[in-house]
């Protein structure tokens, strides 16, 4: 294992529980870095496909096309999370193949799924992009650079310092900037 990783974190909303497993070993370090809409994907001719927004619930019924590949684990932690909140458990039919290789599917009325926003780009005959709202509030795929604190990459030390150097705004204003003798700068931490 490298020590290096990026990660997504599902979160539907600020007031809802961040949706994702932790990697304890990646607890030490992380920088938040974008976060991407959860976009539905439906046929064109869905019932639902007339409107603008959709709220979770209103696909509770759905049978969703998932994918095995990353982000798509996380998207299914994300469908789970908002619609396995009771005795309901979500249709979920996982395939071992990239995201955007589900959606001819789609257009053949099979299932419908959830995807990111930067997706909506590609357009397929058939199919629909929705926005997907969680309470009112956006569903968001969160993404995070992280890596153990023991790793003395010196390619991780400078893809970081580039981050914060060009995306100043992804470092939380509450979290401090990692102090220069922790491991990406070569020097081993000598906390616990």
């Amino acid at each position: 294992m490298s020590g290096t990783s990026l990660a997504a974190s599902g979160m539907a909303s600020a007031a809802s529980p961040a949706f994702s497993e932790t990697n304890s070993a990646y607890s030490s370090r992380s920088l938040p870095l974008w976060p991407e809409r959860c976009i539905a994907v439906l046929p064109a001719k869905h019932p639902l496909a007339g409107e603008a927004v959709l709220e979770w619930m209103m696909l509770k019924k759905e049978r969703f096309l998932v994918s095995s590949l990353d982000p798509g684990q996380e998207l299914t932690r994300i469908i789970r999370a908002c619609l396995g909140r009771s005795s309901h458990h979500p249709t979920l039919i996982e395939h071992d193949i990239p995201l955007a290789s589900l959606r001819p599917f789609v257009s053949e009325d099979r299932g419908i799924m959830i995807d990111c926003e930067s997706s909506t780009g590609e357009t397929l005959p058939g199919i629909v992009y929705r926005e997907l709202r969680f309470e009112n509030a956006p569903s968001e795929l969160r993404f995070a650079a992280c890596w153990l604190r023991s790793n003395p990459s010196r390619p991780l030390a400078s893809f970081l310092s580039l981050l914060r150097e060009r995306y100043p705004d992804l470092i939380p204003p509450t979290s401090p900037e990692p102090p220069a003798h922790d491991a990406v700068s070569g020097t081993p931490d000598p906390s616990p």
